[in-house]
């Protein structure tokens, strides 16, 4: 009784343990966005100074539930809001940042682990883990540890749980850039600085960021890298005895391009959630939310997966996931004001009531939730596996066999055995057991003076009991499980990674039976298991088509049996199930398609190219009749314009108009079989006449007007300027001193200009009287020259010639005369 008792109230004490906690009452994450669990359901709170991008951690109460500090992982704020310290070596882009651990010898005190953030850009600030220690003894807190260093080159990730005694922690993270995990025990002596290394054989990748989550039992760790090469998402068992991370199971397909990032165990431990970026179409990501069963075996993990949602407005691929007081699973997507729930996460499928955009924050909520330890949520007392041990001696023996059991008789004793069934003799110290099933026999010793008991097992061989396994699709691996067996040997033993375990991976090329002989003890027996190997098979997405905007195309190819097919993007698609969609795409768009064919899946793309043809032309254009104008056309290859009279070239997209008229032109645009048209107008403006006037002749020195009266709104130049009044006006005065043509260029209200010439000739007059001559008196002689048609000639004095208005009169002077 005494004994019932004391296990009562450990069990009591134990569901206390489970669920009277409240450290996760109250969120503060993103953008000062906050909640709190205090009353069941969340209730929004905007008190919060947090400002974070990715990780943060916050603790309350364990008891009321009352803001005790948070974090993000570089500043600490105590329950009101006050800064403690903000030096810590975490970060606000790191994946988990930060994780907060009661210290197990003082429930006032906490440790902050952080993690470096090594995704913020340039150089990151640390690269290692490190850990501090708070007080909450008073509302303002105080730091008593800073940035203790544990180890360096470590990733984002940052994960914790319950050790097996369950009066412990355990914190496990991950190496930067190789296949370990570090794993360090609290305990009310601190930290243990000597911590466990776990090993997985995988190629080498990038680790920086992700997430880790521990399931509520603590029993698996589940792992994701959204910057590997490859994808991955990985689970492991975890050891709460020891902190090792075993059994490497990689439940990604590294043939696809799923960047997984978030994760999360459902509280009841049985279903893993995960998120994971699915596709591009840029600038944003296709967002797809996964489930897996991890209570089937191993290998038949990843075979489990479906898809339950895909946002397709997610900007970013960071989709992280957090358990809450309340059983429900949140879910937040980078740099939106919304949060979704999963309301039901213990159950498989849609069941799971997947909400989008369940509460409006109406504030940037960031890329990360709190990073809590998730045996706050979830059932993880007494987990039996992690302290079992065995009660006595066991012997194995085959089916219809029998074996002797206990020890040589020891004087004084007398023995007796329970149960008797089996054994030839109860009342001796060694007899022959024959049971014919499993039986724990109890052996009651006796003396004078004392009483013992020993148990001895006598267990029966049994059967080997081997697994069956789902088919499995080509080039792909399965794990192979037998029990009941101390060594195993299998055959056909090509393609296993060790032919002899109980769990070897195998990767056959074709359906095939596998034997494993099992040894037990010193019984022998055989088990066999087939493995079917669907053929591996192609996805046709079709050829790359071309088309205009607007027109359809048929994409991919005819059904198959038994295919089932998935396309996207959606957009532009009639049917993104159908084989063969008919697409009807606004821009040019690479559609993949996933074809699955007995739970097999293959890829493929196509590409159809919207060639658009947009046709730019310049605008209208107002010329003056005479002048030329380069029209300009674009958004083709092909240009043809019309009608082609004033244009220099028709068949160029850039060619030069010189219309006699007002004319309209329009480019016809093509490319390929898409065409197009538009227009432009040439406008000629009104023409209109220059007069510079009639030629003239002047006699040297004369002037004379040239051009006519002045028009208004017009404007006159002359060229050149020389021996003219003003250059500027209609009708200057010209004084030539020389024959000049000149030329006169008017200008209208329009800039349109005309031009006309006038040619002034001066005319130069050389008198020649002739040669001074001497006579005697009374005699003649002619003077001048002979006359030239046009002039006209005048002589003085005009006495004594014989006509003074010839060019050659007779002069009969009486005395010397100067003519």
């Amino acid at each position: 009784m005494k004994i019932f008792s004391t296990l009562l109230v450990s069990i009591l004490l134990g569901f206390v343990n489970c669920f009277a906690q409240h450290e996760a009452d109250n969120w503060f994450f993103g953008n000062r966005a906050g909640m709190s669990f205090q009353n069941g359901t969340p209730v929004q709170i905007a008190d919060g100074k947090l400002s974070t991008e990715e990780g943060c951690a916050v603790m309350s109460d364990k008891v009321t539930g009352k803001l005790l500090f948070y974090t993000d992982g570089s500043t600490v704020w105590n329950g009101n809001h006050t800064v403690v310290t903000t030096d810590l070596r975490g970060g606000i882009s790191g994946s988990q940042t930060a994780l907060i651990v009661p210290n197990p010898a003082n429930n006032l005190e906490y440790y902050i682990f952080t993690t470096p953030d090594l995704t913020a850009g340039g150089e990151p600030k640390n690269t290692a883990l490190y850990y501090s220690l708070i007080s909450v003894a008073t509302p303002d807190c105080e730091m008593l540890l800073k940035n203790v260093f544990l180890i360096d080159s470590v990733s984002e990730k940052l994960t914790g749980t319950l050790d097996c005694a369950e009066t412990g922690y355990w914190i496990v993270t991950q190496d930067v850039s190789k296949n370990f995990f570090y794993s360090f025990h609290i305990t009310s002596q601190g930290v243990n600085r000597k911590h466990t290394v776990s090993f997985y054989d995988e190629i080498p990748m990038s680790n920086i960021q992700g997430c880790m989550k521990l399931s509520p039992d603590g029993t698996k760790l589940a792992v994701t890298s959204s910057l590997a090469k490859t994808p991955f998402l990985a689970l492991f068992d975890f050891n709460r005895l020891t902190g090792e991370a075993t059994n490497y199971n990689l439940l990604s397909n590294p043939n696809t391009s799923i960047s997984f990032y978030g994760i999360s165990f459902s509280p009841d431990n049985k279903i893993l959630f995960a998120t994971g970026k699915t596709g591009f179409a840029l600038p944003l990501y296709f967002s797809g939310l996964f489930q897996y069963d991890v209570t089937v075996t191993p290998s038949a993990v990843k075979y489990t997966e479906s898809m339950l949602s895909v946002r397709f407005l997610i900007p970013y691929n960071n989709s992280t996931m957090q358990l809450a007081p309340d059983g429900k699973l949140y879910v937040v997507s980078g740099n939106r004001n919304f949060v979704d729930i999963i309301n039901n996460p213990n159950i498989k499928g849609v069941g799971c009531n997947y909400q989008a955009d369940a509460i409006n924050f109406q504030k940037f909520c960031g890329r990360g939730l709190p990073n809590f330890m998730d045996y706050l949520f979830g059932d993880h007392c007494f987990y039996r596996s992690c302290n079992s041990s065995g009660n006595g001696d066991t012997i194995i023996i085959c089916p219809g066999t029998n074996i002797q059991i206990g020890n040589r008789p020891i004087s004084g004793f007398s023995y007796s055995w329970t149960p008797t069934e089996g054994l030839n003799n109860p009342n001796i110290s060694n007899p022959i057991a024959s049971p014919v099933q499993t039986t724990a026999y109890t052996l009651k010793l006796t003396s004078v003076s004392c009483e013992s008991f020993q148990t001895f097992i006598v267990k029966i061989a049994e059967k080997p009991v081997i697994a069956s396994v789902p088919p499995i699709c080509t080039g792909e691996s399965v794990q192979l499980s037998v029990t009941r067996g101390d060594s195993y040997s299998w055959t056909p033993a090509i393609d296993f990674d060790t032919a002899t375990k109980a769990n070897p991976i195998v990767t056959p090329k074709e359906t095939t039976l596998y034997k494993v002989i099992v040894t037990q003890g010193h019984c022998i027996d055989s088990a066999f298991v087939t493995i079917k190997v669907f053929p591996k098979f192609t996805a046709n997405a079709g050829e790359d088509q071309r088309i205009c905007l607007s027109e359809s195309v048929q994409i991919g190819d005819t059904a198959k049996e038994d295919e089932t097919y998935f396309w996207y993007p959606p957009e532009g698609l009639d049917d993104v199930t159908s084989p063969n969609p008919i697409a009807t795409p606004k821009g040019t768009t690479r559609y993949i398609v996933v074809t699955k064919r007995n739970g097999c899946i293959a890829y493929d793309t196509v590409l159809v190219t919207v060639i658009i043809v947009k046709p730019v032309v310049s605008k209208d254009v107002t010329i003056c009749k005479g002048t030329s104008a380069q029209l300009t056309s674009s958004g083709g290859k092909v240009y043809s314009w019309s009608p082609a009279a004033g244009l220099n070239n028709p068949r160029i997209a850039n060619p030069v108009a010189t219309p006699l008229a007002t004319t309209k032109y329009r480019v016809r645009i093509s490319n390929g079989n898409c065409i197009d048209s538009a227009f432009v107008t040439v406008n000629i403006l009104p023409s209109f006449k220059a007069n510079a006037g009639m030629d003239q002749t002047l006699c040297f020195g004369a002037s004379t007007e040239l051009g006519e009266l002045p028009e208004q709104s017009k404007i006159y130049s002359w060229l050149p300027t020389t021996n003219l009044n003003d250059s500027k006006k209609a009708n200057p005065i010209c004084t030539p001193r020389a024959s000049t043509k000149y030329i006169l260029t008017v200008t209208n209200e329009n800039g349109c200009k005309e031009y006309d010439t006038v040619l002034v000739t001066v005319k130069n007059q050389n008198a020649n009287a002739g040669a001074d001559k001497t006579i005697c008196t009374g005699s003649k002689t002619q003077l001048g020259t002979p006359p030239e048609s046009g002039n006209i000639y005048s002589w003085e004095p005009s006495s004594n010639l014989d006509d003074p208005t010839k060019s050659d009169p007779v002069a009969t002077p009486n005395s010397t005369t100067q003519y």
